[in-house]
């Protein structure tokens, strides 16, 4: 039976504790007798990083340890080691073994409340707007709790929904309900839209209220819940919201870490729409106060889809069961995942700790900055037949290649005087280090090889696993098919959550490495990682055009013609037009795939031995791979570039599929409609002729201009307001466009008396502005908005359309045809006026 904690936090002497044992949920406190390290001459079975003996000291609790810290951290030549995160101590010490986890035993719920907007949009520093609904979604019955000031009949979109609606008579009774059915059994979990800087504080905001600053206490299972002011965007102070015993995971949070990928806007209407298809219930009223007072059934349909809509994310995207197994896995709290830098520094203690090898206390360090990855200029320009090759996950390889690891850096040997460029052209004897036993990285660092690093142990150890739980995740598939048992989709969820940890873990080791807060930063080795990453990918490009060159009987042609950190992009139009005239699209795609997979990769592979060979790595972990087949290609600049591609990674299309890569298109500063238009306008300069493509750019004007303000607007991170505002002149000398926009718009709901029906934009919104045509009765050529464009303004008539297409379709889209010496539209000549 699954034994787990849901959560853990050092409070005096003790370690507050919950989860579940023998299937049964508990909430705890405990005493603890933490445990540190010092340096010993004799014998023992503990080690530091180095290998040094380290003996215990058991101390009689938390308060003596942290005497004892005080005492002697700082003192010189008396290192002292161990976890002095007596949390996490706690933790490794209760769970020693891998942790089995049961959701179904949990409490995981999404939380949505609605207030008034009596006196404008609700304030969490300032919460005088009333609670008129709480609804919660039970994240594995399904089960929908809300709780109403006034009766409720459900509407065609509830009526299905296992709701159990508790009539309250005023705000009072409502939170007071809320409250005695929430203590009745805490949540483990709670999440939300938006939750940490809104629904929480605002609801303990109100509760302060209504009654006193002690009964929010009533929220924690330990009776104690906080309120504290945490440092956001551009140092602005925001009000957050602590309940001792309670996990709070802000989905939108978990949105933007998992997913990798920019939005232009993060809130819940437009993430659910792009995720599932779905959108809130629309009101049908201008302002929230009217939707409220005229159509309360609706209104509280509202909170319970946009509730629900939340739990429908998770169930397509399994973020809360991610992050929980990324957590187990580190043995810490869930939301310490969210740092990348928490993360690696749990999973290294608990590694090393499972040797009785104790971890040096952090320290304080200092960056001076250092290389990144290596990026080709291309030459821009139209390229036929295609192929990219890709380096296995390059940077966790170069760790374990060359055995990257605090404790195996030679520090009794002088780094090699050497360049990315001198490495190339072999200009360095290696003799010596190979005596030494030495394997030497791109920065001239040298590492020893008698041993495997733990850093390179941890990483070979996670890349294993993550091969291990994806044959296991498609063997549970492959039964499922061939049963239909429903029990299988349990352990199918489960090994690709396993993967995906493990590839998320592995992506994020060299930023923790970078990241001076890091307990084992160092510059050298976050240098000998990037400086490697470019030695690799430009000799591939060598061992590319020098294979090439002689297979086709050439010289000196560079058939690599564009590199980028860890792909490589290669053309063979020379190899189709001298040796493949007259087959088919599919033929050619075929031959190229198998000279790639047969003759191409080989040829890189054994340059990535020999380049091995030469600096004494520690073991070979380099190979490429093709990815895509492309039949042409467009490059703009470094990092902007479009493929037609018909086959990635062995998955033949029976359509070309995009691949873009840095333009307009991909931008979520782009209008979603351009975004879309610009797609198609790339498929034909891949695939069609210039007259083409002027046609489709008189048909998108003619479109653009019959679309609504809030569809052309660009989208934008509006950031320091406060900076760029102005009293007298509404913005200062310099505001950046978007920026002024915004200020523009705050000050015509200030001076129209707007603010009560429309939201005022705050530094770090998500914004759009659009352009606007002069002479007009506002006297600005610009106007922001954080939703719609308020009709009091009376601003639609003067919407530059003209300048806004220029500026979002056609100024992108130049860039792209003037590299293929086409123009976006025909050019009068003197031909023409006859």
């Amino acid at each position: 039976m699954s034994n787990f904690y849901t959560y853990a936090w050092q409070y005096g002497n003790s370690i507050l504790t919950r989860g579940v044992r023998n299937g049964k949920r508990f909430t705890e406190k405990h005493p603890f007798q933490p445990t540190l390290y010092v340096r010993s001459n004799e014998e023992s079975e503990f080690r530091n990083i180095e290998g040094h003996y380290l003996k215990p000291i058991q101390f009689g609790d938390n308060s003596d340890c942290k005497e004892f810290l005080d005492k002697y951290s700082k003192v010189d030549n008396y290192p002292i080691y161990g976890q002095t995160d007596l949390t996490y101590q706690y933790l490794s010490s209760m769970y020693p073994q891998d942790i089995e986890f049961d959701l179904s035993k949990m409490r995981i719920f999404s939380i949505d409340i609605e207030t008034t907007a009596e006196h404008g949009f609700p304030d969490t520093e300032n919460p005088i707007e009333e609670v008129l609904l709480i609804t919660l979604v039970d994240n594995y019955t399904k089960e929908i709790f809300t709780w109403g000031s006034g009766e409720w009949k459900p509407g065609a979109e509830t009526k299905d929904l296992p709701v159990t609606y508790t009539y309250c008579s005023d705000e009072y009774d409502l939170l007071e309900k809320f409250m005695t059915w929430w203590a009745q059994d805490y949540p483990d979990v709670v999440t939300g839209w938006n939750l940490e800087l809104f629904d929480m504080p605002y609801l303990v905001g109100r509760i302060d209220r209504m009654f006193g600053n002690n009964a929010k206490n009533n929220l924690s299972p330990y009776g104690m819940t906080r309120k504290k002011v945490i440092k956001g965007h551009n140092n602005r102070e925001l009000l957050k919201v602590d309940m001792k015993g309670i996990i709070q995971l802000d989905y939108m949070d978990l949105y933007k870490k998992f997913t990798y990928t920019f939005q232009e806007s993060y809130r819940l209407d437009y993430i659910a729409e792009v995720e599932l298809g779905k959108k809130k219930l629309e009101s049908g009223y201008e302002t929230f106060r009217e939707f409220y007072e005229n159509d309360w059934n609706r209104f509280i349909d509202y909170n319970i889809i946009d509730t629900v809509l939340v739990d429908e994310l998770d169930d397509k995207m399994k973020f809360l069961e991610l992050i929980i197994t990324m957590g187990y896995d580190c043995k810490c709290n869930y939301n310490d995942i969210f740092s990348s830098v928490r993360t690696w520094d749990c999973l290294l203690f608990n590694h090393l700790l499972e040797k009785n090898i104790m971890i040096p206390q952090k320290k304080e360090h200092f960056s001076k900055g250092f290389a990144g990855g290596y990026v080709q200029d291309p030459k821009v320009g139209k390229y036929k037949w295609v192929v990219s090759v890709d380096a296995t996950s390059l940077y966790p390889s170069i760790i374990m290649q060359h055995n990257l690891s605090p404790e195996m850096l030679a520090e009794g040997h002088k780094p090699l005087d050497c360049t990315v460029d001198t490495i190339l052209e072999r200009k360095h004897s290696t003799k010596k280090m190979k005596e030494a036993d030495l394997s030497m990285a791109a920065n001239g660092y040298l590492f020893g090889r008698s041993s495997q690093g733990f850093m390179a142990e941890i990483t070979q150890k996670f890349f294993d696993d993550r091969q291990k739980y994806k044959k296991l995740m498609k063997k549970a598939e492959q039964d499922f098919e061939d049963t239909k048992n429903p029990e299988l989709k349990k352990d199918i969820a489960k090994f690709n959550n396993f993967q995906m940890a493990r590839k998320i873990q592995l992506n994020s080791l060299f930023g923790a490495i970078g990241n001076k807060w890091f307990r084992y930063f160092d510059e050298r080795i976050a240098e000998a990682i990037t400086l490697t990453g470019q030695l690799i990918i430009r000799d591939t490009g060598k061992a590319v055009d020098e294979f090439l060159n002689k297979f086709l009987g050439t010289e000196d042609v560079e058939y690599s013609f564009y590199t980028d950190t860890d792909s490589c992009y290669v053309t063979l139009d020379k190899m189709v037009e001298d040796h493949l005239q007259g087959k088919s699209r599919d033929e050619i795609i075929n031959i190229l795939d198998n000279f790639v997979e047969n003759k191409l990769e080989p040829a890189i592979n054994g340059r990535m031995v020999e380049l091995g060979e030469y600096m004494n790595v520690f073991q070979p972990k380099i190979f490429f791979k093709r990815e895509a087949i492309a039949d042409t290609g467009i490059w703009v600049a470094k990092k902007r570039y479009a493929l037609n591609v018909w086959d990635n990674e062995g998955v033949r299309y029976k359509e070309p599929k995009l691949k873009v890569m840095g333009l307009e298109i991909v931008r979520s500063s782009t209008p979603a409609p351009v975004r879309e238009s610009l797609k198609q306008a790339v498929e034909l300069c891949l695939n069609k002729d210039e007259k083409e493509l002027q046609d489709f750019v008189e048909d998108t004007w003619q479109a653009f201009s019959k679309m609504s303000p809030e569809e052309i607007a660009f989208p934008r991170g509006c950031n320091n307001i406060d900076k760029y505002s102005s009293r007298e002149t509404v913005y200062t000398k310099g505001t950046p466009m978007h920026v002024r926009g915004a200020l523009v718009y705050n000050h015509l709901l200030r001076t129209q008396k707007l603010e009560k029906k429309y939201q005022t934009i705050q530094d770090g919104d998500k914004i759009k502005f659009l352009y606007l045509k002069e002479p007009n009765h506002v006297r600005e050529n610009t106007v922001a908005m954080n939703g719609l464009m308020p009709k009091e303004f009376d601003l639609h008539r003067y919407i530059d359309y003209e300048t806004m297409f220029e500026k979002a379709f056609i100024d992108p889209l130049t860039t792209i045809v003037t590299s293929l010496d086409w123009k976006t539209r025909p050019v009068a000549t003197l031909e023409s006026l006859f």
